[in-house]
């Protein structure tokens, strides 16, 4: 997800060992920046309002070892001011702990150009833009990170079936690093965010697929 996209490329982790900062780089814009369109006044994609939650159940596939899994939680905050700009509150963690511990917070806002964040553990507190708008179909860009550069690709615009959900106008985008460290791909519904997300790494995947979203 454009939330999770991570800060920096990260190396083949041992299971059960993966550090706080290790999981949010992988888990930005699901984790660090997102990619925020209004395609008209009805569709919003990535909202971003105080008291949103999103629920995801977090399936951790490695090559090697046992299948863990786990719920995350993103929930946006109050609104606050830094440097001028108004930005929300963003909390990231992982239920009790598991499969690995894990919370974090950012500062997010959006405007007519894209969404852009400040992740709360960095001294500099530099802000960084993730999605670029309008989302449009075979739109690409490049953000830096620590170590090298993300891709990103929207693929195309599909509806989509979950339960008895049905899901118009979503948007599936790829996110990859060009020598094949990290390649997330995922899918973006309007006025809810994203619904499932797929990443492989070099030591193994990671599922998310959205289980709740609350409104506030």
């Amino acid at each position: 997800m454009i939330w999770t996209m991570p800060d920096r490329l990260m190396q083949p982790l041992a299971p059960r060992r993966w550090s706080c900062r290790t999981v949010v780089a992988c888990m930005a814009v699901l984790l660090a920046w997102i990619v925020v369109s209004m395609a008209s006044a009805a569709d919003v994609y990535f909202p971003l309002a105080n008291g949103m939650e999103w629920i995801y159940g977090f399936q951790v596939i490695p090559l090697k070892g046992d299948t863990t899994n786990g719920i995350l939680h993103r929930k946006i905050g109050e609104a606050l001011q830094h440097n001028g700009k108004t930005y929300f509150r963003s909390h990231t963690w992982l239920e009790g702990g598991r499969p690995f511990a894990m919370h974090y917070t950012k500062l997010e806002r959006r405007d007519d150009t894209g969404f852009y964040s400040i992740d709360e553990r960095d001294p500099k507190r530099i802000e960084k833009q993730g999605g670029r708008l309008p989302l449009e179909v075979g739109k690409k860009w490049e953000n830096k990170v620590e170590g090298g550069i993300l891709q990103t690709t929207i693929l195309g615009k599909e509806d989509a079936t979950f339960g008895t959900n049905v899901y118009k106008n979503c948007y599936r985008i790829r996110i990859a690093s060009p020598g094949g460290e990290y390649l997330e791909e995922f899918l973006e519904a309007p006025n809810v965010g994203s619904l499932e997300s797929e990443i492989h790494r070099a030591d193994g995947k990671w599922i998310m697929s959205l289980r709740e979203f609350k409104k506030p």
